[in-house]
């Protein structure tokens, strides 16, 4: 996003052009950020509306008649409640602001207005200050941002305020006795729609607020959903230190305050990543790829033949991968050859590369854009599941729980992880029915409402899906699925040509990783990097 805090003017064969410049001449960062012009929206120049161009490094205004003085004000939608004198611009600033889409990205055009006498340079000042609220999406899946508030602790943040802009600004803050409602200021989206932030992404929404100065401390309170279940909600919400003064800003002036969804989870030392939000599955038919809608969901249950899905046209979803079968080297997902050299991986390690199912192929929900997500190696989800050491509060006496083997609305089996910084929501009690950090036969038994919200405080749920393997009695390209009691997991990792490393837990064994035939079909959880 770039934005721009000056403007000036210059003569073109349309007359007055104002050209977006920075303090200096470049574009003004502040605080590390950027004030700036929205394309499309309109500026009221001497009673005239014009719109605003944006060309990728310049914003404009073309066909502005010259004028012994000029008044302005950005965006038009203050003119109705402003007022143009002979020396000054009144202006009532909003209550709410609403982003546009621009470029993609959804941007606010903070308040401005200009008074000037001088045909060559027309100098904008903000009406308000901006507070960037960065929101970091550390879950598997992707969240909607519902709302993003900032109250004040002190001052008056909102409301109808009148603001006058002569040679200087100069705007005393309201203090003690204000209602409480007229110390917060929300950001409005065009048409209801909302911020999405997809998994492991990062996006900035502004909000405007009056300059209230040193001694006043903001509460932001950002919540969010699950982009496909409204009802899983979570709220961030951070108020700033006594004596902090990174949000006491001045006007023109931008703060920063960064938000965190989520929590990763460690893979090594220093690395962490996010878990995908389900088991990836595939439609032959269509070619398409996509993760599971809930972590508990699987395909295939019983027997399984070529004449129902691991064909090149079935129209019916599956989940369970002979090994490097992304698609790449004619390696498809529906492969049932049963001779294990047919899968032709490279030894060692598949993560990143053509043969990782989730590196090599677009994934609809989860980005829609190849080399996102990835396998992670042996070694790797050995430190998931026996190294890492999570802090989590609430979840039992214990307050290091890295997985428990649990039951999720009284059917779906498989192991619920922790992530490294974890709290237990608020309505559900600990969990006492289990063994934590080892084999417990699923007996620890969670609601779908529990679950939601466990959801939504970071957990990641892997179902046991079972493994689909070649029967000797039935002709080629038919297979079996075990009963959906075993948990099968591929890693990225390879001992030969014709084995590779697996994760393997069932309700009564603790879990194990070894070696399993290249033609078995196994479960495939993806992950994402964590910056």
């Amino acid at each position: 996003m770039f934005s721009l805090a000056l403007a000036g003017c210059r003569k073109d064969e349309q007359g007055m052009q104002l050209i977006a410049e920075g303090f200096g001449g470049t574009k003004a960062a502040v605080d590390g950020l950027y004030s700036y012009w929205v394309d499309g929206e309109t500026v009221r120049i001497n009673g005239v509306n014009k719109t605003v161009a944006y060309d990728g490094t310049t914003a404009y205004i073309s066909g502005v008649a010259e004028a012994g003085v000029y008044r302005a004000l950005y965006p038009d939608t203050l003119n109705s409640t402003a007022v143009l004198t002979s020396d000054e611009v009144q202006v009532t600033i909003p209550h709410t602001y609403t982003y546009r889409e621009s470029d993609g990205h959804q941007r606010l055009g903070v308040p401005m207005a200009a008074y000037g006498t001088s045909s060559s340079r027309l100098l904008f000042q903000h009406l308000t200050a901006a507070l960037t609220v960065e929101i970091k999406n550390t879950y598997g899946f992707t969240i909607e941002v519902d709302s993003v508030v900032v109250e004040s602790n002190l001052y008056q943040l909102s409301g109808e305020r009148e603001v006058t802009l002569a040679a200087s600004i100069d705007v005393g803050a309201n203090s003690s006795g204000v209602a409480a409602a007229e110390r917060r200021v929300a950001v409005l989206f065009d048409g209801g729609t909302r911020l999405q932030v997809l998994a492991g992404e990062t996006r900035r929404v502004q909000v405007p607020v009056l300059p209230v100065g040193d001694d006043n401390r903001f509460t932001i309170r950002v919540g969010v959903h699950k982009v496909d279940d409204a009802d899983v909600r979570s709220t961030f919400e951070r108020t700033q230190a006594g004596g902090q003064a990174g949000y006491a800003l001045a006007r023109r002036q931008m703060g920063y305050a960064g938000v965190s969804f989520g929590s990763g989870f460690s893979v090594a030392a220093g690395q962490q990543v996010i878990i995908a939000q389900g088991n990836l599955r595939y439609v032959p038919s269509t070619g398409t790829w996509s993760f599971h809608s809930h972590q508990y969901d699987i395909c295939e249950v019983g027997p399984v033949d070529s004449t129902t899905r691991y064909r090149s046209d079935g129209d019916l979803p599956i989940d369970l991968f002979g090994y490097g079968t992304s698609g790449h080297d004619n390696m498809y997902p529906y492969m049932t050859s049963k001779v294990n050299t047919d899968y032709r991986a490279s030894i060692s390690s598949l993560a990143k590369t053509d043969f990782d199912w989730g590196w090599y192929n677009a994934i609809a929900n989860g980005g829609n854009t190849e080399h996102q997500w990835y396998s992670l190696t042996s070694e790797q989800w050995k430190y998931v599941f026996n190294t890492r050491t999570p802090t989590t509060a609430g979840v039992n006496s214990n307050n290091s729980t890295r997985y428990t083997y649990a039951t999720i609305g009284g059917s779906h089996k498989g192991i619920i992880l922790f992530p490294d910084v974890y709290v237990h929501p608020s309505g559900i009690t600990p969990m006492t029915d289990a063994t934590f950090n080892s084999y417990s036969n699923f007996t620890a038994a969670v609601s779908y409402a529990d679950w939601n919200k466990m959801e939504a405080a970071g957990a990641v749920f892997l179902p046991a899906a079972g493994y689909r393997l070649p029967k000797d009695m039935r002709n080629e390209g038919c297979h079996y699925i075990q009963a959906a009691i075993y948990g099968m997991y591929w890693t990225a990792s390879s001992l030969s040509s014709e084995t590779a490393y697996r994760v393997r837990f069932y309700g009564t064994l603790s879990l194990q990783f070894a070696t399993a035939d290249r033609s078995n079909g196994m479960s495939v959880r993806v992950v994402k990097d964590l910056d």
